[in-house]
């Protein structure tokens, strides 16, 4: 049992917890995982002077989910927060960066609203979906605005403005955002649950933030007073003129440069698709720094990871799992997986069948193999009916064995 129940080169000894399955698989296991199973590990280890190491997926699962979640709002509060002081640098107008503010977290809120509505989980990928919605959402409110505003500077007239924003401005940003939408909607025709939600939601999404922006702002600005010269500034900086000058320049004169400039952009981004590579890790997504990460290490370090890899071995007939040939192809199996080293040591019938041998023999290590044909019927008896009648097999084999 070394690297299965215990490490004997540090001393490091495993225990298993097992869940019941009314908690397992409900919104109850969230509960039990923060209030009753980590108080407990606490406490114990105050107790006893202890470093408890936990892991195990229902245990991952769970704090993984937490952590997406918390993740969520920092990445909400930080979009918020950079794309406020951007629009602010900008415009120098506390009253369109609030209004710009209010209306992408009310399309955060349709986000989630359709997440809901469609009853998907929040995942890594969705959890991208409220950020996403504030980048794209500041872009609409800043076209409308500063168009808005360069028409008051041209003429004064606030309704003549507000029909020339939503007519002119609304059709550029309805022809970006549908664009938009439907790359983001052809994720929907892939084979991945993940990535049709994800599409779903980003599309239906940024449709919203569209109408929400093209609806909210002009009505809030048709109700406010006319902008005052210190917010029309920001139309006569000297540097952005400059910058969109250069811009235009190099387009109608320096063709060649942009060619060759992007002509070497894109050989290094084909040499960058190369360097990436394929892993099918499943905690390549889980941020390195959290305490369960650092345990799942400590796992692989010591008994070759938690991460379960199940097989399956149907031998076509009833009772097939008692035929000693089965269990000598299973026994094959199981030295070829000791020998990978990506693989911990597995668990089977084939350790139950050479453990009852074992004990049969008074628990000599010597005997701790499989049954020869004389022996197959009586240790396989024996396991079947040891431990207080309880039927081991059942651990390991369906009721038609």
């Amino acid at each position: 049992y070394d690297n299965l129940l215990f490490n004997k080169e540090t001393g490091t000894l495993q225990t298993a917890i097992y869940i019941k399955k009314e908690i397992i698989n409900t919104p109850r296991r969230r509960d039990f995982i923060f209030n009753t199973l980590l108080p407990t590990i606490k406490k114990f280890e105050q107790e006893n002077n202890v470093n408890v190491r936990v892991s195990g997926m229902p245990y991952i699962r769970t704090l993984n989910a937490q952590n997406i979640q918390d993740e969520i709002a920092l990445f909400v509060v930080g979009a918020l927060g950079i794309t406020a002081v951007i629009f602010f640098f900008f415009f120098r107008s506390f009253r369109a960066t609030f209004i710009t503010l209010l209306v992408v977290m009310i399309g955060v809120c349709w986000a989630f609203g359709f997440i809901g509505l469609f009853r998907y989980e929040i995942t890594v990928l969705s959890a991208l979906i409220p950020p996403l919605i504030i980048v794209i959402g500041v872009p609409n409110a800043i076209f409308l605005i500063n168009k808005y505003q360069h028409e008051v500077n041209k003429h004064g007239n606030k309704a003549k403005s507000l029909q020339r924003v939503i007519s002119k401005i609304g059709n550029a940003t309805l022809m970006t955002n549908v664009t938009t939408a439907s790359g983001f909607a052809t994720f929907v025709i892939t084979e991945s649950e993940l990535l049709k939600e994800f599409g779903t939601v980003a599309s239906l999404s940024i449709l919203a933030i569209f109408i929400l922006c093209l609806l909210i702002i002009p009505i809030i600005y048709s109700y406010m007073p006319m902008p005052k010269d210190k917010h029309l500034e920001h139309l006569n900086k000297r540097w952005i003129n400059a910058f969109v000058d250069w811009m235009e320049f190099m387009v109608r004169y320096k063709k060649i440069a942009i060619y060759v400039v992007s002509l070497l952009l894109l050989i290094a981004s084909i040499i960058g698709i190369y360097q990436i590579k394929i892993s099918g890790s499943l905690i390549e997504d889980m941020p390195v720094k959290t305490e369960f990460f650092q345990d799942i290490k400590f796992f692989e370090d010591e008994f070759n990871g938690v991460m379960p890899l199940e097989i399956l071995i149907d031998t076509k007939r009833k009772k097939g799992v008692m035929k000693l040939a089965n269990l000598k192809r299973m026994n094959a199996l199981e030295e070829l997986i000791i020998e990978t080293p990506q693989l911990s040591k597995p668990i089977s019938i084939v350790s139950l069948v050479k453990y009852s041998k074992q004990a049969y023999y008074n628990g000599n290590p010597k005997y701790y193999q499989l049954p020869t044909a004389q022996e197959n019927s009586f240790i396989l008896s024996y396991a079947k009916n040891s431990s207080q009648d309880i039927d081991l097999l059942k651990n390991f084999v369906d009721s038609t064995g």
